[in-house]
């Protein structure tokens, strides 16, 4: 008598059952991973943003109202703000879209108070929603009568349009903006 080897059709189901059940599991950690690394990297757009904004002031002496017409794209990397005209560097690439940021993207905004440029609650007033993925608020404080922008920050934006928070872990604050004061 000559003895059959191989697999039967419950023993096959029950592979590809747990192999697809596996693979069901794992499938939306991936875009969870995926949407960390994301936020991640608007985080590290907004830092590159905040280092080309000091720079300008540590050449100029100041900060100024408008992102891009005062040259801040030169002190990005490439640029070469000593150039004549000002080259531009290359600016930093939206996370959700692969492309690189236009100076559109960082939408200004002037606030009225240094207080509201700070304020970092959850629904105050640099807790914006209904921007593009990936855009930016640069926004900044002048005190009347100065001319001066004396405080200026960031907020960048979400896959659902709403800012980007991280926490400071040493007093459990919302932080919404890069800020100097």
């Amino acid at each position: 008598m000559k003895k059959e080897t191989g697999f039967t059709l419950i023993e096959l189901l029950t592979v590809i059952f747990i192999i697809s059940l596996l693979i069901s599991l794992s499938v939306p950690n991936f875009s969870i991973i995926k949407e960390r690394a994301r936020i991640t990297a608007q985080k590290v757009n907004m830092h590159n943003v905040a280092v080309a904004v000091e720079n300008y002031y540590f050449e100029k002496g100041e900060y100024t109202d408008y992102f891009y017409e005062d040259d801040y794209g030169a002190y990005f990397p490439g640029g070469d703000p000593d150039a004549d005209p000002p080259i531009g560097g290359k600016l930093p690439t939206n996370p959700w879209t692969g492309e690189e940021l236009e100076p559109d993207n960082f939408n200004p905004d002037w606030y009225d108070t240094p207080d509201a440029v700070v304020n970092t609650d959850v629904g105050g007033p640099n807790d914006d929603y209904d921007y593009e993925p990936g855009e930016m608020r640069f926004g900044t404080y002048s005190p009347p009568g100065t001319g001066r922008v004396q405080l200026w920050g960031l907020i960048g934006m979400d896959r659902n349009g709403t800012s980007i928070r991280g926490f400071d872990a040493t007093t459990s604050q919302v932080v919404i903006f890069v800020v100097h004061n």
